[in-house]
């Protein structure tokens, strides 16, 4: 989920009760609803940014359909749908961290796993496009159960 400071709601995108969701949430400070935008492609373990030199929302990869994406989509922040943006970046994963660089104006996004391996890169989305800033070459991931 990440802050859209233009409409002043937290969007909720995505998530998991057993079947990964295509869902849009949006929580006002007081109440949840459920966004009328039409389903996006299913994700959980997603993550979300807000770019405020584009005034936009995005959010990349995450978990579906037993496999990771790499993929990034952008909310306009008018609260009418997601669209995929053709950028090629990170290798598929999830639960990767990410952060906005207000300073730089870029997100920072780092490590994740694709269920076999776990990343300790660094990329940067550059308001267009990923680049990578770290190489780490990935590790074997223990297998903890989760």
């Amino acid at each position: 989920m990440a802050y859209d400071p233009i409409r002043e709601v937290v969007i909720l995108f995505g998530g998991s009760d057993g079947v990964a969701s295509g869902e849009t949430w949006e929580w006002d400070g007081t109440h949840w609803g459920r966004s009328d935008v039409p389903l996006a492609d299913p994700r959980f373990n997603t993550v979300m940014w807000y770019d405020p030199v584009k005034n936009q929302l995005l959010r990349f990869g995450g978990w579906y359909d037993g496999r990771r994406w790499g993929d990034t989509w952008e909310w306009e922040c008018d609260g009418k749908s997601w669209t995929r943006i053709p950028a090629s970046g990170p290798t598929p994963r999830n639960h990767a961290g990410i952060a906005y660089d207000h300073g730089r104006q870029r997100a920072v996004l780092v490590g994740g796993h694709d269920g076999d391996r776990v990343f300790g890169d660094v990329w940067e989305w550059q308001g267009d496009r990923w680049r990578e800033v770290s190489h780490v070459a990935p590790m074997l991931r223990a297998n903890n159960g989760h």
